[in-house]
Parts: C-alpha cells; structure tokens; sequence
C-alpha cells in the first residue's frame, strides 16, 4: 500500500498542508483524510492538547453548528488540502507534527462508519515561521479579511440575533489586521524621519495614531484631486477636496508634512520609507492603503524591506512626486530599476506611470511585458489575486498556460451573476466578459460572493452589505481604472483588494509581481504605481501561495454554494445533478464522489493534488 505523499506551505498564521493519495481513485469507499497535529490544540481553560485531530466544521449533514466541531478522525476532510489555522503568535519557531491519514467509510465502524488507513499514513514536520524570512531581509504581513467565514463568526456574531457584537469592535478588527499594524510599529522603530507616498490616509485605529506619536520628521506624497463643477455625487463644489478623508488626516496631523499630488489620474502609491541618520534603510509597500478597512477587512498585504538599496529607490521617488510632475514628466522615468539581491530574493522595481504607446502596433508595455514573458517561461503553475485584472496580454497567457496542463487558479474582487453587457472594447468590461465566462465555463477563477440572508449555511455570517457600517469600517474605494466613486457617489465595495500575480509558487524558482498596480492599462499610463518583481525566495513564495489558497478555497466553496441557491428550483426531485453536486459542497459524502473532479485528468483540481504534493 502506497503512503499518503505531502507537502507544506507555511505562512505566519496559517499551514497549509498539501496531500495525495493516489490509491483512493480506485477505491469507491474512500472518503477523504484525517489529519492529526502534535503538540495539539489548545481547549478550553488554557491547556494545550498532546496531539489533536483538526477539525471539521461540516459533517455528513451539512456545517456544523458554531462550537460543535469535530475531528477530522470522525468527520473526514474531503479535499486534498487543508489549512491549520489555529496558529498563535506564541507557536512562532515551534514545530509541528502533522500526520495525514486517508479513511474510507465502513458502516459496520462505530465511528459515523469511518475507518482509517493507518497503513498509508504519512507524518511531515512543519516549523512555524515568523513574519519574516529567515534571513531577516524580507517582512510579510497578510490580514485575514474574510468576515463571513466560519471563525469570524464563531468569535464575533451572536447567533441569536445574527448581529456582529459591539463591543467586541477592538478585538474584531485586530483579529481581521492579523498582525499587519505591527508594520508600521516594525517601521517607525529606530527611524529618525519617515518619507512616503500615500493614496487614502483614512485609518484612526493604528496609522494616524502612530504618525501623531511619531516625534521625528514625516513627509508625505498625498493623492488630492478636486471636484469639477459638475461632480459626480452632486455634494460638492469646484475647489473642494476630491477625497475628503486625505483631507481630515492633513487636519488631524500638523507634525506631518504634507505634499500634495493631483497631476496623474490617481497618486496609488501606498509606501513608506524609514530613514536613519539621513539614510534610508526599509522600505513599506504593498497593496493595503492606510484605512481600517483595507487593514482588516479587505485582503491585503503589505511587506518591508530590509534593503538600504531598495529603500533609497523608493525614496528617490517619493521626492520627485512631492514636486507635482506632470503625468507626462513622470512618464519619461518609468523604467525598471537594476536588479537588487535582498537576502535569497532577487528584486527589481518598476514605478508608473510609462509613457503611453499603447495605441501602437507593437507598444513597449515597459512594466508589463515582462509580466507576460516570466508567464510564458512558467514550468508548472501560476496564480493570480487581483482586484481586477482589465490587462488582456495578461489574461490571455495566463489562460494559455491553463490550456497546456499547468496548474492555474485566479481570483478577483467581483464576479456578476448574469453575464456583463457593455462595449466589449473597453477593456474593463472585457476583462469582466472573459473572467464571467473563464468562472461559468473552466471553474478555475472566482471571485468574493456574499452569503444572502437567509440562505446561510450553519456557523458562517450573511456578510451583509452595511457589515463596514456596523463595524465603524470606512470602504476603500480602489481607484484601479481611475474612478473614486460611481455615478451613484458611493465607493465601490471591496473585499479582495491584492494586486499579486505569483508564478511556479510550489518550486524552487518562484516569480512573484506584486504592488500597488493592477495590471491594467490606468495602473500603467495613468497613476503613480509601483511594482516589484521578486525572484528566487521559494520562502516568500510559498507564504504566497498558503495565503492565496486559502482565500481561493473559501471563495470557491461559497460561489458553488451560492450558484445553487441562485438557482429557480427548490425541490430536492427537480435539481440538476450539478444543482446537487453544488450542494454537496457544504456536506461530507460518504463514497469517493466527492473527490470524482480531483480524478478527472486535466481537470483544475487534478492539477493542484498532483501539482502540490510536488
């Protein structure tokens, strides 16, 4: 009998355990895998368990009850991955011991008809990283974001009522940051003056209060545009702030310098640079601009550099912005910087925006083309989290390497639930048609989809539309294809947010893209972006991809579940089997169809259980 084979995938605060059991295709009993971890999980009173099977929130009925969980020993796992996510600052550089065991079902076991096969489990020892890499050269903060999942709501929502509990705002919010204000705490230690470029300066929570204790110089780039006359929320007036927001943070810190910036489209910029004796020494950057939603609520991340070469780039910028070039003297700078080696990673920075030649035969695409060249070298996978990816050179060899067998999941902020209409020579609205069909047609990309009221499983949240009033959150409207607001006033809502596209993950060549842009043509000839290309730090690589598949797979589930409730039909005897495969998402079965489409040769889920076992 062949042993499970597996792989992990370790992120800060969550292991993801990849795992293959070959010898479950043939066997029509086989009905997923128990996963036991030791030392175990801490219960109640304090006490850390000696070994602990993780469990399982759904069980052969459907998801289980907030606090009713189950080991995976009674209520198997049927997927061929699986997060541990009961991960606590206080586990950092602690080992694990993860044994992975497949069951089949026997319903003469007494244990819910499960039984274990102990002969083909394997064990695999995983050490719990800090948030940094282990040479110290490279910081990554990833906040967790999702509010309707399962633990938010067992922690946060009385169930009784379905109401987010007040007074549990504080704790909320610093379990969604997870960790990520400690950024800007890691960056501010020792600096002797902080310089940066900032689009949305809204957050009240840690941000602006960190930068009012500051007692050292600070120098922003600030986006501040102002209404026409004619503006598109009929409030305010020629000559008003554009983004009201900035402008109560400029009243709100004096000690702040502040410069502002409204001569491209938007300022997108979201980077700090940390400054000693003069010098810069880090860097901050990433996707999360400096608002409480897009710290916590909204996916996002944000990394630090340590790289005086790196840093000093970033600086250069900052001071050139803080002079309000014009668009078109930003655009004779847009080139990608020389290559800087920053611990095992090799980095290289392309600030926006380029000049615009899109409209020739062959344009440069001076950021993006070698986005699309590391995309065509791609040996085994590539995945991408973007707010929206409107950039079809992209899309177009992304899909392509799909087609030729490589692993390939996508996922974005928004998907419609009826096919997108509009001037398909647009590219937004393209790319909404390509991704609508890409999710109805190959099940290989999604998007955040909101649970209804009324239709929600056990223990998850309805997510309701005003959650960010009802938690005080202010939603960050993106900006990506230039616009601050919709013809309604209203911000855009938000949810995933990261701007990451993340090549060969699972190997030791990874190439990640990773910023403030969105790979669309306003992030390259419009705004002030920035972009890194990183290469050569499997480490980095592989938190990427823990974090990525773990918004993926929930995001997945809950669009499978969500397209059969969508659908007309409410009697069990007139569901289309897709109806009642969708269905079965939310419940454990106790035969091996459950993992029929992981068979499936050529299939998206084929792909990752052979592709990251390695």
């Amino acid at each position: 009998m062949t042993k499970v084979k597996s792989k992990a995938y370790a992120s800060s605060h969550v292991i993801l355990l990849a795992f293959n059991w070959e010898e479950g295709k043939a066997d029509k009993d086989f009905i997923g895998f128990a996963i036991q971890r030791t030392p175990g999980i801490f219960i109640k009173g304090g006490t850390r368990q000696q070994k602990s099977w993780l469990p399982n929130r759904l069980n052969f009925e459907g998801p289980i009850k907030t606090g009713n969980y189950t080991g995976s020993d009674r209520n198997p796992i049927q997927k061929f991955m699986w997060w541990d996510a009961q991960i606590n600052d206080a586990d950092e550089a602690k080992t694990f011991t993860y044994t992975i065991t497949p069951a089949v079902f026997d319903k003469t076991n007494a244990a819910n008809g499960v039984k274990l096969v102990t002969a083909a489990a394997n064990k695999i020892k995983v050490k719990v990283p800090s948030h940094k890499t282990s040479d110290g050269k490279i910081t990554s903060y990833f906040n967790r974001a999702v509010v309707s999942s399962q633990s938010f709501s067992n922690k946060f929502v009385n169930h009784t009522t379905n109401k987010f509990i007040a007074s549990k705002r504080k704790e909320a919010y610093e379990w969604l940051a997870n960790g990520m204000p400690g950024a800007f705490a890691e960056l501010m230690n020792g600096a002797d003056s902080i310089e940066g470029a900032i689009y949305h300066l809204h957050d009240n929570e840690w941000v602006i209060p960190a930068m009012k204790a500051f007692r050292e110089n600070i120098s922003m780039v600030l986006d501040f545009h102002v209404y026409a006359k004619d503006s598109v929320d009929g409030k305010h007036k020629k000559g008003d702030p554009k983004d009201a927001q900035n402008a109560a943070a400029i009243t709100a810190l004096p000690n702040v310098g502040f410069k502002l910036r409204d001569k491209t489209n938007i300022m997108h910029d979201k980077f700090l640079v940390q400054l000693q004796a003069g010098q810069p020494k880090k860097v901050l950057m990433g996707s999360a601009n400096f608002t409480t939603g897009a710290i916590t609520s909204q996916a996002n991340l944000l990394h630090i550099f340590n790289s005086p070469e790196l840093a000093q780039l970033y600086l250069t910028q900052k001071q050139f912005l803080q002079n309000n070039p014009t668009k078109a003297d930003t655009a004779k700078k847009g080139q990608w910087s020389k290559s800087i080696a920053i611990g095992n990673a090799t980095v290289r920075t392309f600030f926006s925006p380029e000049t615009d030649d899109s409209k020739k035969p062959a344009p440069a695409r001076l950021a993006l083309k070698p986005v699309t060249d590391a995309i065509k070298k791609a040996k085994q996978s590539i995945v991408f989290c973007i707010f929206t990816p409107t950039d079809k050179p992209i899309r177009d060899e992304i899909f392509k390497k799909a087609a030729e067998g490589k692993m390939m999941f996508g996922l974005v902020n928004s998907i419609g639930k009826a096919a997108p209409t509009g001037d398909t020579k647009r590219q937004d609205v393209l790319a909404k048609v390509e991704i609508y069909n890409r999710s109805k047609n190959n099940k290989d990309v999604f998007s955040h989809r909101a649970f209804d009221r009324g239709n929600t499983p056990n223990g998850f949240w309805t997510e309701i539309s005003n959650i960010q009033k009802e938690m005080n959150l202010q939603l960050d409207d993106d900006g990506e294809e230039g616009t601050q607001r919709n013809s309604a006033g209203a911000a855009p809502e938000v949810y995933i947010h990261h701007k990451f596209i993340l090549i060969d993950g699972e190997t030791n060549n990874p190439v990640i893209y990773t910023g403030s842009a969105n790979f669309s043509g306003n992030s390259c000839y419009n705004n002030d972006e920035n972009m890194l290309e990183i290469k050569g730090s499997p480490e980095l690589a592989q938190t990427y991809l823990a974090e990525f598949m773990r918004l993926y797979e929930h995001y997945r589930a809950r669009s499978i579940y969500q397209r059969f409730k969508d659908a007309k039909s409410t009697k069990a005897d007139s569901r289309t089997k897709k109806e009642q495969d969708a269905l079965k998402t939310f419940k454990l079965l106790k035969n091996s169809n459950w993992a029929k489409k992981d068979f499936t040769d050529g299939s998206p889920e084929s792909k990752a259980r052979v592709n990251m076992v390695g």
